[in-house]
């Protein structure tokens, strides 16, 4: 419940670059559109495929090991998984373009085996693991994707039919092709294979219908409780900290804040509510050679106009001025001291964070999931290089406000906080720093190091649980390498 009811609470709410360089060949912002691949010939794809699948024969297998051990997807692992997706689609629907302007039978056969052949080596030995099934199958808007697309795109590649009239007019393969001839001339095995695969797809579809029961209840609580506020924050229309906040602010730092006067925060023993990201003004974008980005392209009018934070509420995913943000009692900034400043690092997080825009609230407070999003979630994917903490929460995995900042407590952090102001009442306004936001969130300084307090009620007598004082030690999760198959010419 407190992490149902933290979470619940968002409803409240560098380097230069002088010159600007192409990353590879047609390289563009990620998209919500799935016709990046639509100008590549037949020979391009298939060697993009390829570097696919050597890609994938790494990150797919460590993906299942991930599920099967239990461990939380971080970032990185949700944002290439879709990106993958994406990619899979996009070169299907390329080839079957390509073969539908060709009047060539021995083209037409050669271009739906290929397209076999990426799912055979991609997806087959993969997609019955339910857990991977059904977040391959999440809508994502950063890459284009909508529910099931990919469990479509199987169906419609496993056609019977078709599959029969190829094998009997290809005489001739590559030698690469020979399993998954195998594969597909089992004709029994194949029709058993589509069949689990409709049933499991059946229940995945009721898995999302106890979860939309689930976020319908969460969507009204919090729509109802989420109105309730009986006055202004207390550092609303405050010039200094405004005139200050603007000063700090760099782009790509994250913001957290506090409402007292707020409902849910008398609810809630978690001390922030809410995240955003502050995006960057123009002359900030221009220093950092992003004003151009195709990602901010869109935008530039309301970054112009002062919308300079990105945040996710009750609403939406959009832009927000500083000024209509400041209504709070309470805000810090914090700031990413390990992101590499090379201009594919930065290029990247925009092109993540930009695409989120169009996203509703995920009332569900479900991390590993990228059709809907909470604020802190909007960090965790953006920030993917990042090993964010979280929490488990009624089967799932959350992360709130409070777990961003309490990153910067963690020994080797990537996270530093910068700056904290605090009104608690008209006369009571303080600058706060680390041991203050520490005491906030109510952990532990023993020695210089800051502690987590865990309940330990596995040797409790009469109710009364011991404390536990846990170390916080910061690790990188493993190294993905990024995706970057785009074919150069």
């Amino acid at each position: 419940m407190k992490s149902f009811l933290v979470t619940v609470l968002c409803l409240m709410t560098v380097n230069s670059f002088s010159n600007e360089v192409s990353l590879f060949h047609k390289h563009q912002k990620i998209s919500q559109s799935l016709s990046f691949f639509d100008d590549y010939s037949l020979e391009d794809i298939m060697k993009i495929s390829r570097q696919l699948i050597d890609y994938v024969s790494d990150f797919h297998p460590a993906l299942i090991q991930n599920l099967n051990d239990n461990s939380v997807l971080h970032g990185k692992q949700l944002t290439t998984f879709h990106e993958i997706a994406s990619h899979f689609i996009g070169i299907t629907r390329r080839l079957e373009s390509i073969a539908a302007a060709s009047k060539l039978k021995d083209l037409k056969n050669k271009v739906f085996l290929e397209q076999l052949f990426v799912f055979y080596k991609i997806y087959y030995p993969y997609y019955q693991n339910d857990e991977f099934r059904r977040y391959v199958n999440d809508e994502d808007l950063t890459f284009g994707l909508t529910r099931f697309q990919v469990h479509h795109e199987i169906m419609s590649l496993l056609n019977i039919d078709k599959i029969q009239i190829l094998l009997s007019e290809v005489k001739q393969i590559d030698d690469e092709y020979e399993s998954l001839m195998e594969f597909l001339g089992d004709k029994k095995s194949l029709m058993n294979l589509r069949d689990i695969y409709q049933k499991k797809n059946i229940a995945d579809k009721r898995v999302d219908q106890q979860q939309d029961l689930t976020y319908r209840l969460s969507r009204d609580f919090g729509n109802t409780v989420g109105r309730v506020r009986w006055r202004k924050g207390y550092l609303w229309q405050n010039d200094k900290v405004y005139q200050e906040l603007e000063h700090q602010l760099q782009p790509l730092d994250i913001i957290s804040e506090k409402t007292y006067f707020a409902l849910t925060d008398k609810f809630i023993p978690g001390h922030f509510g809410h995240n955003a990201i502050w995006v960057g003004t123009k002359e900030q974008l221009i220093a950092l050679g992003m004003w151009s980005h195709p990602a901010i392209i869109p935008y530039q009018h309301q970054i112009e106009a002062g919308k300079n934070i990105m945040e996710v509420d009750r609403t939406g995913t959009h832009l927000k001025s500083l000024k209509d943000f400041m209504n709070v009692d309470e805000v810090a900034i914090f700031r990413i001291n390990q992101l590499s400043f090379e201009y594919y690092s930065i290029y990247r997080i925009y092109d993540i964070l930009l695409a989120q825009m169009g996203k509703i609230y995920d009332f569900n407070f479900d991390v590993e999931t990228t059709d809907t999003l909470v604020c802190s979630e909007l960090i965790y994917q953006s920030f993917e290089e990042v090993y964010w903490p979280t929490e488990p929460y009624l089967g799932r995995v959350t992360i709130s406000p409070d777990n961003v900042a309490s990153l910067a407590l963690y020994d080797h952090s990537p996270l530093d906080l910068v700056y904290y102001a605090a009104q608690k009442s008209k006369s009571d306004f303080q600058y706060k720093g680390l041991d203050d936001l520490a005491h906030d969130m109510e952990f532990r300084k023993v020695d210089d190091k800051y502690k987590r307090v865990v309940k330990d009620c596995t040797h409790s007598h009469r109710n009364n649980c011991d404390e536990v004082l846990e170390d916080l030690i910061y690790s990188d999760h493993e190294y993905i390498p990024s995706l970057d198959i785009t074919w150069n010419e």
